[in-house]
């Protein structure tokens, strides 16, 4: 191609020595950029996550999350942030013509990144594609023993029925506030017939408190039951 070629007006350059067309997808993105970056180079982490469909912050698309096996030290670039990872060839995969990390793998990775509620959102949606047992497989033998405390309550918090990522994230924090567990998408028909949501949770806060009064009612319980206070600033052990 030539140089002016590479300068046309319909090309941009996310990273050095990397043109892409205007109209290129994420997989074109990540390609180009692992071409240039190390001939062992892979996606991983919330850029893996993005091509194997897990639910990712719009806010932490743009910069790629590559990696290099270590001992290959990371390759500092604009646009990337590069990480040098202890992995197996066997968590390695390809996905859209592009080499990322494995989904059970990928997940582990968000770990470094997401909070504990969006970390357990990508896992409702991970175990529903790949099953619990290999994400707890994955997790248990994590070569970053830091992160094994915080997985381990991720999927403690897993509930595959979920169908979106605020519901799970909403689902997460109710848990770990201390109140009762709900059950998801759960149907309940009353004496006629008619069904509705088994729980509904709602939530009040006091301007004279630092409290949130919490709702929950369950298929068993009147709207005046189970209520239970939570404070907003604190945090269950074992989350970070």
């Amino acid at each position: 191609m030539s140089p002016s070629r590479l300068r046309a007006r319909d090309l941009e350059a996310p990273s050095r020595g990397v043109r892409l067309h205007h109209e290129h997808t994420y997989a074109d993105k990540c390609r180009s950029t692992l071409e240039v970056l190390h001939p062992r180079a892979f996606a991983s982490g919330t850029t893996a996550a993005v091509l194997h469909g897990l639910p990712i912050p719009a806010t932490l698309r743009d910069r790629l999350e590559l990696a290099v096996p270590a001992p290959a030290r990371a390759v500092r670039r604009v646009g990337v942030k590069a990480r040098s990872l202890r992995i197996d060839e066997r968590e390695l995969t390809n996905v859209g013509g592009v080499r990322v990390t494995t989904l059970s793998r990928t997940w582990c990775e968000l770990a470094r990144t997401l909070t504990l509620p969006q970390l357990v959102a990508a896992a409702d949606v991970a175990v529903r594609l790949v099953g619990v047992d290999r994400l707890e497989r994955a997790a248990t033998y994590h070569p970053d023993r830091r992160l094994h405390a915080r997985l381990a309550t991720a999927l403690d918090l897993v509930d595959a029925a979920s169908e979106s990522p605020k519901e799970s994230e909403l689902r997460a924090l109710i848990v770990l506030a201390g109140l009762p567990r709900p059950r998801v998408n759960v149907e309940v028909r009353d004496e006629r017939g008619g069904s509705s949501p088994a729980w509904i949770c709602c939530s009040r806060s006091s301007a004279r408190s630092s409290s949130t009064r919490a709702t929950i009612i369950g298929p068993t319980c009147d709207s005046g039951d189970a209520i239970a206070r939570a404070r907003p600033n604190s945090r269950p052990s074992g989350s970070t």
